[in-house]
């Protein structure tokens, strides 16, 4: 999703919704507005909106000050009103719906969902911004509603279809290194019947190797498609501010599985039972060997059941300041498995948590379901509360803090405590091209201590100065001890469409080693990974 958003930016910034010719009279108003700040506030109560409150309730504070309450005002939100319901011809004002979709399986289920959407939320003035994957679709009214949804249906199942066979790739991917592994580590049959003895060496190569390549299969896919982008949120966040009128996002997740290694299933029995080995032999570098595997083995355990980083309390904030409000629906679906070692179950990761944080601070609902028709039932009848606190800054002062209080105890005020340079600045100028990539990193060598690799693939930004390419690229080396000797990043940024890295390491010691490579689109925010163990000399 993280990358899917920035590319929306670029195209939703074409989007305007206009209330019509203005007149002097209101310019001049609209001018001397601007000299005031507007606060967006919800305030909860044991989890709950809190309506019913004034001005009196209130207090605001800037840079350690009480300020004085210029205005004030209660805002009621609801997708669906009593009002609209009876007076269906009837022309209301225009909205603005972001519909943001994580797809792989476009089903009865999630059409019937969209189908509710278009049908019962969205008016003839309304205007809405479709994105799924890194494709978007603008539909600016809805007077004609079998055409908008057919125009959404299209691109729902295009993206989904490649949305799938480009998850389906890891999830083949992680089975393909099972099989080699096991492949490996299985006992060769004679003619005869008896066992050939297997070398321990080669097998800690082997598991090592395997683990390493599950934890980047792993950790490509949760930055791809589990781990939300700060910057990209903050993008976002800046796009719904500009829109002038009321704003509701409503974003469906599907994509929750991701393959995990039955530890109880034959390949980590197998892994279990060597380690047993090597912390019985007595070579050193075989007992190093088994502590690293043994960690990797947690790692793994701790990776699949955690992502932390994203700060949710700043990014609520965020989205308070713009107006909308979030509604969260997590739809399950099923992979089938056909391996003994494989068990596709949900992550445990913070994404849920994050999203469900989100939308209900910022008056929305979260509901996993496999039933959109009920989720949009009770999305529609939702209703948002929260206050506008306007007040008048000083000439020339530096707004560095607000605070604002709420007198009645136990009652949480949510809002937006900073002034964001992030809402200040410029958008990046130039056209991007090649947004449909991934990037690549390959031709991994290490030869006479010099590390040679190109990375492909990346995006481009069309510019006065021509077309250019940026990519921080990232390397880690570790001992066999897994100690680090080595680990900086750069950005590298190119005219051409790749960018060739050669670094010598003519300082490192005599041993093994292993080096983990990252790069990161600087424009897209995707990211690829790859490792070459070494042997010094």
């Amino acid at each position: 999703m993280k990358k899917q958003i920035v590319i929306l930016i670029v195209l939703g910034l074409i989007l305007s919704i206009s209330a019509g010719t203005q007149t002097e009279e209101k310019k001049i108003k609209e001018e001397v507005s601007v000299l005031n700040i507007e606060v967006p506030v919800r305030v909860f109560y044991k989890n709950k909106l809190v309506d019913g409150l004034t001005k009196d309730d209130f207090s605001l504070i800037v840079n350690g000050k009480e300020r004085n309450i210029v205005h004030f005002n209660v805002i009621k939100k609801q997708i669906e009103t009593q009002e609209m319901v009876l007076e269906k011809d009837k022309e209301f004002p225009p909205r603005y719906f972001v519909l943001a979709l994580n797809v792989t399986n476009f089903d009865v289920d999630v059409k019937k969902g969209i189908v509710q959407i278009v049908d019962r939320m969205m008016k003839k003035n309304d205007a809405m911004l479709i994105f799924i994957n890194k494709k978007s679709l603008i539909i600016k009214n809805f007077q004609d509603k079998s055409a908008a949804k057919e125009k959404i249906f299209d691109l729902i199942t295009e993206e989904s279809i490649k949305a799938r066979k480009r998850m389906l790739l890891y999830f083949k991917q992680l089975e393909s290194e099972i099989d080699l592994t096991k492949f490996r580590l299985s006992l060769k049959q004679s003619s005869g019947g008896s066992r050939m003895t297997v070398n321990l060496k080669q097998d800690i190569y082997a598991i090592n190797d395997f683990l390493k390549k599950y934890l980047i299969i792993w950790k490509d896919y949760k930055n791809r498609y589990l781990m939300p982008d700060v910057k990209t949120y903050l993008l976002f966040a800046k796009h719904l501010q500009e829109i002038p009128v009321e704003k509701w996002v409503i974003t469906i997740y599907q994509q929750e599985l991701f393959p995990r290694i039955v530890m109880k299933g034959e390949i980590m029995r197998m892994i279990q039972a060597l380690i047993y080995k090597w912390q019985a032999s007595t070579d050193m570098e075989v007992l190093s060997f088994a502590r690293i595997i043994s960690k990797l083995v947690n790692e793994i355990r701790k990776e699949l059941n955690t992502s932390k980083g994203f700060p949710t309390d700043e990014i609520t904030k965020i989205f308070t300041k713009v107006g909308a409000t979030f509604h969260s629906i997590f739809v399950h679906t099923r992979i089938p498995s056909f391996s003994k070692d494989i068990e596709y179950r949900r992550i445990s990761t913070d994404l849920e948590n994050n999203l469900r944080s989100l939308t209900e601070k910022t008056g929305g609902v979260l509901i996993t379901t496999k039933n959109l028709e009920l989720a949009m039932d009770k999305i529609v009848k939702k209703q948002d509360i929260f206050y506008i606190l306007t007040y008048a800054p000083k000439d020339g002062e530096k707004i560095e803090k607000l605070k604002i209080k709420v007198h009645k105890r136990k009652h949480k005020a949510i809002y937006d405590d900073n002034v964001r340079t992030e809402f200040t600045k410029k958008p990046a100028r130039g056209i991007l091209i090649n947004t449909d990539k991934e990037v690549k990193i390959g031709a991994i060598e290490f030869k006479e201590k010099q590390l040679s690799f190109k990375v492909t693939d990346f995006a481009q930004q069309k510019t006065n100065q021509g077309t250019l390419g940026s990519v921080n690229i990232r390397i880690q080396i570790n001992n066999m001890q897994d100690n680090p000797v080595f680990d900086k990043s750069n950005n590298f940024n190119t005219k051409s469409n790749e960018t060739n890295v050669s670094l010598n390491f003519k300082w490192l010691t005599k041993g093994r080693y292993e080096i983990v490579i990252e790069a990161k689109d600087n424009y897209t925010g995707r990211m690829a990974s790859d490792f070459i163990q070494i042997k010094v000399e």
